[in-house]
């Protein structure tokens, strides 16, 4: 190689590390200011959206109190008392002995 194409390249190297190392830097610097104002707009877009859904939920709930608009309750029926009748669980496959035993003892304990 040529020492003279050796020592351009070099120079060149060095140039290029002091124009390009501050360039990046302001670069990085421009592109943090940019992501703070996006993420700024995004939190301002954000409260303002909160704020109109509370203005709607307030006028919803002023509209249905003040005009008597309510949800239809359940109409289904509550049962009160014991159980006509005691129905026992299905038997799952995955029983051993123990749970076994334990339902026997049960039975006896109850007079089933």
């Amino acid at each position: 190689m040529n020492p003279a194409r050796f020592v351009l390249r070099l120079v060149g190297l060095g140039v290029g590390a002091l124009v390009l190392i501050p360039a990046a830097a302001i670069l990085a610097l421009i592109a943090l200011g940019v992501l703070g104002v996006l993420i700024g707009g995004a939190i301002a877009i954000g409260i303002l959206v909160l704020k109109v859904m509370l203005v709607v939920l307030v006028l919803s709930w002023l509209a249905r109190t003040a005009f008597g608009w309510s949800r239809p309750r359940s109409r289904k029926p509550i049962l009160v008392g014991p159980p006509i009748a005691e129905v026992r669980a299905p038997l799952s496959p995955r029983r051993d002995k123990y749970d076994i035993a334990a339902e026997r003892e049960l039975d006896e304990e109850l007079g089933l």
